[in-house]
């Protein structure tokens, strides 16, 4: 009387009848200690008048319970992201980081309002890219590979001039960011 053993019925009478030669369906199969789920596979054999066919159960719980492992992973990571994101962004300091390349991952709110750009303007471009001059561009890409290499922080001042053509005066610290095998990931800079 279950929606699934309806499921079932229909996916053999489909294969009997002809109408599909494979057929299969994946359902719950709980017992009251573990939860199971098996993956039933339907196949013709045989010809008119001696149409049969091979049901087969095969147990993809572990398949299942690491979908639902990876799911929840998902769902831990993305919360993650969107509260340092959050955190980032709700600063009135400018927050970014940097992959090897020199190539702006993320940048918060307050360095893209004063770049006068958007997020998607900014990620996978350096800062030549994103219109710093020449010697300044050239001095960051050279500090953030200096990171990469020593594992150190660096730390510098610089003028620049914002897009309305204002001049701020900025200190800068770039840190490296380690992924969990110790390695260095990106760099971040405040």
């Amino acid at each position: 009387g279950s929606e699934e053993s309806g499921l079932a019925a229909k996916a053999i009478r489909s294969v009997l009848s002809g109408a599909e030669s494979i057929a299969t369906l994946e359902n719950p199969c709980h017992s009251p200690n573990e939860q199971r789920w098996f993956l039933m596979s339907v196949t013709a054999v045989g010809i008119e008048p001696q149409r049969g066919a091979v049901v087969m159960h095969l147990d993809i719980s572990p398949r299942r319970r690491a979908e639902q492992a990876l799911t929840a992973l998902w769902q831990e990571t993305e919360r993650s992201e969107r509260i340092l994101a959050a955190t980032f962004s709700s600063m009135s300091d400018f927050a970014y980081l940097f992959d090897r390349q020199g190539r702006f991952l993320f940048a918060n709110r307050a360095l893209l309002a004063m770049w006068g750009l958007a997020l998607e303007d900014v990620v996978g471009r350096d800062c030549r890219d994103i219109g710093y001059p020449e010697p300044l561009a050239l001095r960051i890409g050279r500090q953030i590979v200096e990171v990469f290499a020593t594992g150190e922080r660096t730390t510098d001042r610089t003028d620049f001039v914002r897009r309305d053509g204002s001049v701020g005066y900025y200190e800068y610290v770039f840190s490296p960011v380690l992924a969990l095998d110790g390695s260095i990931e990106f760099v971040m800079g405040i």
